[in-house]
């Protein structure tokens, strides 16, 4: 696997990368065989993410409540590739045009490249030395997930999840 040897987020960022590319180049596709390479190049994309995703997990929030966690991550996913082809579909049934669709499908990828340099792993000795994890009250390894924590990789999963499906 590509990111067991360059890293989880440098290929993280490749793909991302890509997927952005993709999503820059789609309003100039004009003949079936390149809008078949976009597609095609997406679908590339949302495998890389659905191999990365669970080993980022894993390295990131530990064993422990691997399954809870990667049930957050998997859902946010989720939610971004239902939400996304119905906000599509209201902004060309509006406008008429695909243009803001793809503008806004090069951007949160763009925004979730920026959030991959900011992702850190969870601490958890430090977090339970600030009496973080008591607080929070939920699985020790996503109490910062859920208290707003810019770098939280769920919300990375969000904007790049749904933008190849």
């Amino acid at each position: 696997m590509l990111s067991d040897k360059i890293g989880r987020v440098p290929t993280l960022m490749l793909v991302i990368a890509l997927q952005l590319g993709n999503m820059v180049l789609f309003p100039s596709l004009n003949s079936e065989m390149s809008f078949v390479l976009g597609v095609a190049l997406a679908g590339v994309g949302y495998g890389a993410l659905l191999s990365i995703f669970p080993s980022m997990t894993a390295d990131y929030f530990g064993m422990k409540s691997y399954g809870s966690n990667f049930g957050v991550v998997y859902t946010a996913w989720g939610i971004s590739g239902f939400m996304d082809p119905v906000m599509a579909s209201m902004v060309v049934d509006a406008t008429g045009s695909y243009a803001i669709v793809y503008t806004v499908s090069a951007v949160m990828p763009g925004i979730a490249g920026a959030m991959a340099f900011l992702t850190k792993p969870v601490n958890v000795q430090k977090l339970k030395q600030k009496g973080v994890l008591a607080a929070a009250g939920v699985h020790p390894e996503f109490s910062k997930f859920f208290m707003g924590n810019p770098r939280c990789l769920g919300i990375g999963v969000f904007l790049s999840g749904g933008i190849t499906s």
